[in-house]
């Protein structure tokens, strides 16, 4: 049984530190406009990362048995990028890990957050 607060106001506990440290981040904005969602155990949604076809996901496979998280998304309109996800940082890196590629998606905000059989989103 999963109960669900929504909050209205911002809630100082819930700070971006404590969705990192103590919390399992599973919904984030990134790259200032698109909506990821882990909520699956193993797949991974991507949603607004085209401006004029606001419609339109991406969808792919995640693997989270181990940090960084690792899978692939499909984009339509383009490819397949393999990703390595850093929960702790909030942060994506595409075709390649942490150090072996230059394209990556920083600044990631946490939206929905889990604390065992409670949910908090805000």
């Amino acid at each position: 049984n999963i109960s669900t607060f929504r909050s209205p106001v911002s809630i100082p506990f819930l700070s971006l530190s404590n969705c990192e440290v103590a919390l399992d981040c599973n919904m984030l904005t990134i790259e200032s406009s698109n909506y990821v969602d882990l909520t699956s155990e193993d797949e991974i949604v991507i949603s607004n990362f085209y401006k004029n076809s606001p419609g339109l996901v991406a969808e792919g496979t995640v693997d989270k048995s181990t940090i960084p998280y690792t899978g692939t998304v499909d984009f339509p309109r383009d490819r397949a990028y393999n990703f390595w996800f850093y929960p702790e940082e909030l942060t994506f890196y595409w075709d390649g890990d942490k150090g072996a590629t230059n394209n990556v998606w920083r600044n990631g905000k946490c939206l929905l957050c889990e604390f065992n059989q409670l949910k908090i989103i805000r």
